[in-house]
């Protein structure tokens, strides 16, 4: 059953379209990522799935009710961390959540120090904000976000502007809330590598408009990527993608023509063997052939360069 559901959603500011025909449902209970460049549509939706933002047409549901329609109704179960969040520097940690968790309802206490401990704010919380670091201030946030007790709970960019150990923080504890509470949760992120952790199901948007919507790693596993270990790396992958024996090759290593290795995912009909005879045959060396995992940041570059070469082409 879907939790989130959007049909043919459409946004434009002035000449730009932000979101474009936008369709996708989030199954109950899951972790859904929302992933895109910047300016390619995530906030315009979550916007548009929270009504703070009008649609020029299409609608959106959360739990069945619609949010255009009855969105008291709808969002009325839903937490979320989006935009900078906003608290009174001069109260505490825990004053602020008595005062903003008090527009969804009366606060029970007992509930109040469940989710401070969730977040892991308990040695904080009697502290004033103004003193709180940034990664304290996100889960103060989520704190805030979990006080209606929510079905749905919606991170725009829960990461942004943490250190890598604040960031992995926000992992676990995203992963905690999933193991221990009845959420579903929309996260919007491009950050691949920690998307990658946390869900199989992704959106990807691209300049408004939705190229793939479902599990990735069922969709990866029927790609065929494999690395090669060559000289001039760089060479070889344009000699594969001329060759149309490659649809994406990513080369690395130290470049001016030294040994390194080169990821490509190979087209539809060609084999190992025929990379190896075209590179063999352009006078490159192959060390070694591997094949690799599916990993999101290869699954989210080929769609994009695919859409990209079908824009070119138009």
């Amino acid at each position: 059953m879907a939790q989130i559901e959007i049909e043919h959603l459409s946004k434009r500011f002035g000449r730009r379209t932000a979101v474009r025909d936008l369709c996708l449902e989030v199954p109950a209970r899951s972790i859904y990522g929302l992933l895109g460049h910047n300016g390619a549509g995530k906030s315009t939706t979550i916007g548009l799935l929270l009504g703070h933002l009008s649609p020029d047409k299409g609608k959106a549901r959360i739990g069945g009710i619609p949010v255009q329609r009855q969105r008291f109704e709808a969002i009325r179960k839903v937490g979320a961390l989006f935009e900078t969040p906003a608290f009174y520097p001069y109260l505490s940690g825990y004053r602020n959540l008595e005062i903003f968790g008090a527009y969804s309802g009366k606060i029970d206490p007992r509930e109040l120090e469940e989710v401070v401990a969730l977040v892991g704010l308990e040695a904080r919380i009697r502290d004033r904000v103004g003193g709180y670091s940034h990664g304290m201030r996100q889960r103060l946030a989520i704190a805030q976000a979990l006080l209606p007790a929510p079905s749905v709970l919606i991170l725009d960019e829960p990461t942004d502007g943490l250190d890598p150990e604040g960031i992995r923080e926000m992992r676990l504890l995203v992963q905690r809330l999933h193991r221990e509470r009845p959420l579903t949760i929309l996260l919007s992120s491009h950050l691949l590598g920690e998307v990658e952790q946390l869900c199989d199901r992704i959106g990807i948007l691209h300049e408004g408009k939705l190229l793939f919507s479902g599990d990735w790693r069922r969709q990866a596993a029927k790609e065929r990527r494999f690395r090669f270990e060559v000289d001039d790396p760089e060479r070889c992958a344009t000699a594969l993608v001329r060759g149309g024996l490659a649809v994406w090759a990513n080369p690395s290593g130290n470049g001016n023509g030294s040994r390194g290795f080169l990821d490509a995912e190979l087209g539809k009909g060609a084999g190992m063997a025929d990379c190896v005879v075209l590179l063999v045959g352009h006078g490159h060396r192959l060390h070694g052939c591997t094949p690799l995992a599916p990993s999101l940041e290869a699954f989210y570059l080929t769609v994009v360069q695919q859409a990209r070469k079908e824009a070119a082409g138009r």
